[in-house]
């Protein structure tokens, strides 16, 4: 998500849900979801855990400067692919563990010797509870970036493509440079759409790899 024009981007069913579960912890006094790019409030505020999830361009030097300014902060990394940003961008990061909800991954890191927990997608029941009055005019509804992910991603562009025939709706941003896809691109969502998007479709895809 962009926080200043509340447009979907990605991963926004993980951070608020992990951000929601977080909050309903009695020993949890704080949780913030910040942005690449937008860190208002974060270095003026002494946290205890980061957790990163997804990878951005600018993640090495965000790490550093996050040692740099909270050296008894533990921070961790919640990866939903093993092949993004790929094992070795991984093994570089400087963090405490890894999280990740992709059992190939978590085998692998174990062999590594890295501390790595397994723990399943969190997602907000309440913002996210499916909508029963709203029609399915959707075969198949996809939300996320296009950009260097159609790269990054080798099967991200083929399952939107086998989707087409069964009416794919698709939203985010960097699909227009896309032709096979430019006729399924619904624009960017809104976030307050997300709930909706999912109840119109009757089929959820997600780029998230075994």
């Amino acid at each position: 998500v962009y926080p200043d024009h509340e447009k979907i981007v990605g991963s926004v069913i993980t951070t608020d849900g992990l951000r929601a579960a977080f909050l309903k912890r009695a020993n949890v006094k704080s949780c913030e979801v910040f942005y690449p790019g937008h860190y208002r409030g974060y270095f003026e505020t002494e946290w205890d855990i980061l957790l990163i999830e997804g990878w951005f361009i600018a993640i090495q030097e965000f790490l550093q400067v996050s040692r740099n300014n909270f050296p008894r902060m533990k921070i961790f990394y919640y990866c939903l692919d093993p092949l993004y940003p790929g094992i070795p961008s991984i093994l570089s990061f400087d963090v405490d563990g890894i999280i990740t909800n992709s059992k190939i991954l978590y085998e692998t890191l174990q062999l590594e010797g890295i501390h790595t927990e397994y723990i399943m997608l969190a997602a907000d029941s309440d913002s996210l509870r499916p909508l029963k009055s709203v029609d399915q005019d959707c075969g198949a509804v996809y939300v996320g970036a296009g950009f260097q992910m159609i790269t990054e991603k080798p099967e991200l562009l083929k399952m939107l493509s086998d989707a087409i025939p069964y009416g794919l709706c698709l939203f985010g941003f960097g699909w227009e440079s896309t032709p096979v896809l430019r006729q399924s691109w619904k624009g960017i969502l809104p976030r307050g759409e997300l709930a909706n998007a999912y109840s119109r479709s009757k089929i959820v895809l997600a780029s998230t790899i075994k």
